[in-house]
């Protein structure tokens, strides 16, 4: 079988009433468009972007090629705008997980010139091996876990691999969606619901809504006939295409792979490379991502090990150093009302050889303050809030915790523990706490109830410190008593407008 995915239905999909059918890609895209996909089952976590991705640009090329004004909801209509974007292969060869003949495409895999069939010496036998997850060394994700691949689960190590995957040594190239080979390709996006159809109907309708900022934002596109399905260009190994020969919201691909049929089964030929597919190192992943936010010099979102921390999305979301991805925005809900949105970001840490696990984080917005998403000046206003409240909590940890712990365990590393106990609970109240703050009439007042939450998180975090530390004698009853005076004594002087003099509570 080639498995085509055009007409074959290989991809299981959960109904919002917990039924499971398996359907082909316009099938998929129609009821997503219906409302009718409550989860893929058969997706890894940290495919779950990538998947996303792929089909939101899939959907927006094949609506922007074929004039639609609105997204179709069959799926004989998807079919045809899909072999839109492939005119020149009638027997749907680009979408075919397996084709025997090297020269022509298959789905995400380049064709290979004649004689470079020999190139390809490397055979993967589970399609865990090929996805994005460095896994050698089993230590993210066991080696080689799916035994009985089917076909769906090559298909979503393809699209992980081809559209996510970093530099991993000599050969292996990774996507220019990012800011350099260790880097990763990060997403932001605003959505009113983690459902798929539903997120996937808001970038959708986002992107084709606002084809036009790509041009105004992104220098060096094609605006008429672009590339947009990057693996129908046959590809040597050393040589690189341009961003001019590209649509804007092109589909990439970074390594050269062929999947073939193997004893009833599937399995990957591979080969390295001599340079990147898409010559655009310069660019550093500014290279208009509708997913990926980029700093003022220009430079795209690096993850790192800590992931999406408070401090860390406040910057992304409010700071005006980060310029916002494209579907970071607020825009208005696609149905045009008024209701609460999440800001989903997730990404990939990675390094030299190494990831630093997969992360992901949703933060609901109240509807009322979704504006300060696309506003510059409120989202300012927004971000100097953020920042008071981070200070904050950065003077509790510091100044009142931390000198206290010191005076239960003089280990750093103990200490240090223990204040990223508190860290994490900041983390948790943060920003609930800020939304409060900005629909107050009276910010004053929600800024001391943040203090006062810092308060209670600082003196809990003690707590468990000073139950954990062993007491081998009763002088350690004594230290527990000076160490707490001086966490409540640090809290005055810091904080002196929350307890003034004239406050006779008892300290707890």
């Amino acid at each position: 079988m080639l498995h085509n995915l055009l007409s074959d239905p290989l991809i299981a999909v959960s109904a919002p009433d917990g039924t499971v059918s398996k359907l082909s890609l316009p099938e998929v895209l129609a009821a997503l468009c219906d409302d009718r996909i409550a989860a893929f089952p058969d997706l890894r976590s940290h495919q779950v972007q990538a998947w996303h991705a792929f089909l939101v640009q899939s959907a927006a090329l094949a609506a922007h090629r074929a004039g639609f004004a609105a997204a179709p909801r069959d799926a004989e209509t998807w079919r045809a705008a899909l072999r839109g974007l492939t005119p020149d292969h009638p027997d749907d060869s680009p979408w075919h997980l397996v084709v025997p003949d090297w020269s022509r495409p298959a789905f995400l895999q380049p064709p290979a010139p004649a004689g470079a069939e020999r190139d390809y010496r490397a055979t993967v036998t589970t399609p865990d091996q090929i996805d994005l997850l460095i896994t050698a060394k089993n230590h993210d994700v066991k080696t080689s876990r799916i035994g009985a691949a089917a076909p769906v689960h090559w298909l979503f190590a393809l699209v992980a691999l081809q559209t996510m995957e970093g530099f991993l040594g000599a050969g292996n190239y990774g996507v220019i969606r990012m800011n350099g080979g260790f880097s990763s390709r990060s997403a932001l996006s605003v959505t009113p619901d983690l459902r798929p159809d539903r997120h996937f109907r808001r970038d959708l309708a986002v992107l084709l809504a606002h084809r036009d900022e790509w041009f105004r934002r992104w220098e060096g596109f094609a605006e008429q006939g672009g590339l947009a399905l990057v693996w129908l260009e046959p590809w040597d190994g050393s040589t690189a295409l341009s961003v001019s020969q590209l649509d804007p919201w092109f589909i990439e691909i970074c390594r050269r792979v062929r999947l073939m049929e193997n004893d009833g089964g599937l399995v990957v030929r591979r080969a390295t490379s001599t340079s990147a597919r898409i010559a655009a190192k310069a660019c550093c992943g500014n290279i208009g991502d509708p997913w990926l936010p980029v700093d003022a010099d220009g430079k795209a979102l690096s993850l790192t090990g800590a992931g999406f921390r408070y401090d860390k999305l406040k910057d992304l979301l409010f700071d005006p150093s980060w310029i916002p991805a494209p579907l970071q925005n607020g825009w208005p809900d696609i149905d045009g009302d008024d209701a609460d949105l999440l800001v989903v970001a997730r990404g990939l840490a990675r390094g030299q050889g190494q990831t630093a696990g997969w992360h992901e984080r949703v933060v609901p917005i109240p509807a009322e303050l979704g504006f300060v998403l696309r506003l510059g000046e409120a989202r300012e206003r927004m971000g100097a809030m953020a920042r008071a409240r981070i200070e904050l909590a950065a003077l509790m940890m510091d100044k009142v915790l931390r000198p206290a712990l010191f005076k239960i365990n003089d280990d750093p590393k103990w200490v240090g523990r223990w204040k990223g106990v508190m860290d994490a609970a900041v983390d948790t109240a943060f920003f609930p706490a800020l939304w409060d703050e900005a629909n107050s009439a009276d910010p004053e007042a929600a800024r001391a109830e943040w203090v006062r939450t810092l308060w209670d998180l600082s003196h809990d975090t003690f707590n468990q410190a000073l139950t954990a530390v062993p007491r081998h004698s009763a002088r350690a009853y004594r230290f527990a008593a000076e160490a707490e005076g001086l966490l409540c004594g640090l809290r005055r002087k810091h904080f002196p407008t929350l307890f003034p003099p004239s406050d006779q509570e008892v300290d707890p």
